[in-house]
Order: C-alpha cells, then structure tokens, then sequence
C-alpha cells in the first residue's frame, strides 16, 4: 500500500512544483506564502476516509431470488426454495471523491461484490439466507461486528499513509515556493544594482492583461447642433466608451488572474483599483 501511495505522491509532488515553477513572478511574489501553498496543495492532495459520526449506522434488508448454477436440472422443478434474503449495513462517511482511487492504492481484503466503497457511505452485504442454508441472528450479528471492526482498522491505516504523505507534499510545496520567492527577489536586485551602476532607471513592468490605454483626452460626451426648435441633446462618444469597456475588462481579468492577491479587499477597494485604471 505504502508503495502506491508513495509512488502517487511523488508524481503528485513533481506535477505541482512544474506547476509553481510556470506561475508568473508577480503572482509568487504579490501573494502570502502560506495562501499560496494551500492553493497548490488543494489542486491534488488526497481526504482521508472519514467517517461520519452525524450520520447514523443502519441496516437494511434486501430479498431476491438466486438460482445457484450447481444446482441439478431435476431439482430445478420441485418446490426447492431458491429466495434469498440478504442484511446490507451502511457505514457513513464524509464525502470523499477520490475513495476508489484510494482503495486502488491497497484493496481491502474482501474485494467481493459483498462490499462496495460509496462516495458517501460504505455499504456490506450480509448473505442471510439462501439455497442450503440460513443464518440466525447471532451469527448474522457477529459477522456485522467482524465485518464492521475489519473496515475501521483498514481505513485508520490508510488514513494513517494518507496524512503522513499529506505532509511531505505540503512540507516539498512549501519549500519549492519559498525558493521560487528567494530566486526571484535575488534576480530583481542584481538588476536594481545593474540599474545603479550604469545611472539608467529600470522600466516598469506592466501585466499585458492591464496595459493601459491611451485615451483620447477630448470631451467624452459631444455636443450635437440642435435643429430649430429642438431642444439640444448630448450623446456618448462609442470609440470612448469601448475604451472605457475595454479597460475594465483588463482589469477584470488581472482580478481573476491574481485571485489571492485581492481575496481580502472589500468592494471599495476593487472600485478604487478599477478607478486609477481609468
């Protein structure tokens, strides 16, 4: 299991730090660390199975008929009793969308169809009665107890594999951004220093998603020449407006694009950024 799970999170581990490596500088730099370790731990990590002590335990009962196919041809019209009734225990669990690959990692031991691994509970399949033979409720309710105590100590072993190689991935993201921050500070001062010794300023570097705009410093809004007895009347310049659209727009998608950077800030604060864009 450890193996798997190992070998999943490792290929997990170096997909991620590409990942940081292709974020831009400005994004490394403008947000928190820590904000930006829990966004790249979140795009791939596995939850731990959890189970859901809100939810409650039940059981169920399901009847069928089952033909066994050793049964012989000349019993197959006699008054044999070929139903069968079968106990399906559920275990909840918080939801996890990622359990089957978890199970893939190291199957439990009872990978029959007598066991199936919900999104949201985990659902046993008890044979109670059926060709040949019938279970009273002592040994029905002692193969729930086993069943039950042999799910709970799988899952707190994986659980155990799961947390642990949660933090390495967290602890390897940390690092990786925290020597991505130090990289690129050290790259803007060797060219402040460059900038210094040759006396040339260095040039601001603007997003190509927030390129201002060179506007047209004309009246926005035109005077139309009233016709005779027309009261005069005013309309918006269309080339002005898109301008004003388009600014916008840029500075939109810098929001969507540095989600992190502007979570914190109230909708003042976002109006007066789009604002000094304009």
């Amino acid at each position: 299991m450890q193996n798997n799970l190992q070998r999943t999170y490792n290929e997990i581990t170096k997909s991620t730090k590409l990942k940081i490596e292709a974020t831009e500088d400005s994004e490394i730099i403008g947000c928190k660390t820590d904000s930006l370790i829990e966004y790249f731990f979140f795009l791939n990590f596995f939850s731990p199975i959890e189970i859901d002590d809100k939810k409650p335990q039940t059981i169920s009962k399901r009847t069928g008929f089952q033909i066994p196919q050793d049964v012989p041809k000349d019993l197959l019209d006699t008054k044999k009793d070929f139903t069968t009734e079968s106990l399906i225990y559920f275990l909840p669990i918080k939801p996890n969308l990622r359990i089957s690959e978890i199970i893939g990692f190291h199957p439990f031991k009872d990978s029959s169809k007598n066991i199936q691994w919900g999104t949201s509970d985990i659902q046993i399949v008890f044979p109670v009665k059926g060709y040949g033979f019938i279970k009273d409720e002592i040994q029905v309710a002692s193969e729930v107890e086993i069943k039950r105590k042999l799910v709970v100590e799988w899952i707190e072993k994986i659980n155990t594999q799961i947390i642990n190689f949660n933090e390495y991935l967290r602890s390897e993201i940390k690092l990786c951004i925290e020597k991505r921050k130090k990289e690129i500070e050290l790259n803007d001062e060797k060219y402040k220093n460059i900038s210094k010794r040759i006396n040339i300023p260095l040039q601001l570097k603007i997003d190509d998603t927030i390129q201002k705009i060179q506007l047209d410093t004309s009246p926005l809004i035109k005077n139309i020449k009233p016709s005779p007895n027309v009261v005069e009347e005013y309309i918006l310049d269309r080339k002005k407006v898109l301008d004003i659209v388009h600014v916008l727009d840029n500075q939109g998608r810098q929001f969507e694009k540095t989600a992190m950077t502007y979570k914190s800030m109230y909708e003042e604060d976002l109006r007066n950024i789009l604002l000094v864009s304009l």
